[in-house]
């Protein structure tokens, strides 16, 4: 029997980095190709502006809730040019405060903090304020605190804010800002001193007003008093009273008949 001769199988170059590597593409381009639905992604925690928005971002923070989290929520607008900012911030304002006192409300409920919880709040009770986060390295040298953020003001000086890329996707990066959330101890709250000086206010006008009422009252009692000891006085200046003793006596015997048939005598002459 003749022998079958077998062709020796070249070497290659696949090496187990080269198959790692590749396994690891496919995987990648796999996810970035699965689709999800909506309702699978998007709730309380991740709003779908997150992911159809392409500027800034604003992530809300608090510090009311000690032991938690301070980075309390997160959404995005489609500002991408960081001098539009300030302005957009300044003009939406309070619905950005409406937003944040929402995520700050359902993260005061699930962290079980008890702050302002017996308290009748509007919107503009709770404290607001902005920071740039996105910030350079030369940024970052110029808070003289060392924290990673510098006030809106900077948004014109790119070598001080610069876009951040948050995603594999995102070549040109994005802007974000700090949403300073706050609900003020009543004690430190300005509407809530205000009112307590107004209501401290009322009180000491009430305070003087009966004080005066009780002066008035007590002079017309003097003046009354003093007329008073001039009428007796006065009375006590007057002729004497007669006495019985200054009126004759009554004639004695029967007492006179009275008239009882309504008519008049006439008179005899």
């Amino acid at each position: 029997m003749s022998r079958v001769k077998q062709t020796p199988i070249p070497p290659t170059d696949v090496t187990m980095d080269n198959v790692t590597a590749t396994t690891a593409s496919g995987l990648g381009e796999g996810f970035s190709q699965l689709q999800l639905k909506p309702k699978e992604v998007f709730c309380e925690y991740l709003e779908s502006e997150m992911l159809h928005r392409k500027g800034c971002i604003l992530q809300y923070v608090n510090l009311n809730s000690i032991g938690a989290t301070n980075m309390i929520g997160a959404t995005r607008i489609n500002v991408t040019d960081a001098r539009k900012v300030p302005m957009y911030l300044w003009k939406n304002k309070m619905m950005i405060r409406q937003h944040a006192v929402l995520s700050l409300q359902q993260h005061l409920l699930e962290t079980q903090c008890a702050t302002g919880v017996t308290e009748v709040l509007t919107v503009e009770d709770y404290s607001l304020s902005f920071s740039w986060a996105s910030i350079t390295e030369e940024g970052r040298s110029l808070n003289p605190f060392g924290r990673s953020e510098l006030p809106l003001a900077f948004a014109a000086f790119d070598k001080l804010v610069a876009p951040r890329p948050i995603s594999h996707d995102d070549k040109e990066g994005s802007l974000v800002v700090n949403v300073f959330i706050m609900l003020q101890e009543p004690a430190k709250r300005r509407g809530a001193v205000l009112k307590r000086s107004r209501e401290d206010d009322i009180a000491r006008n009430e305070m003087k007003k009966a004080r005066f009422q009780h002066r008035q009252a007590a002079q017309t009692e003097d003046i009354v008093a003093k007329n008073a000891d001039a009428i007796v006085q006065a009375f006590k200046r007057q002729a004497p009273i007669p006495t019985a003793a200054n009126y004759p006596l009554l004639p004695v015997g029967a007492p006179p008949e009275w008239n009882k048939t309504g008519r008049t005598q006439l008179p005899s002459e």
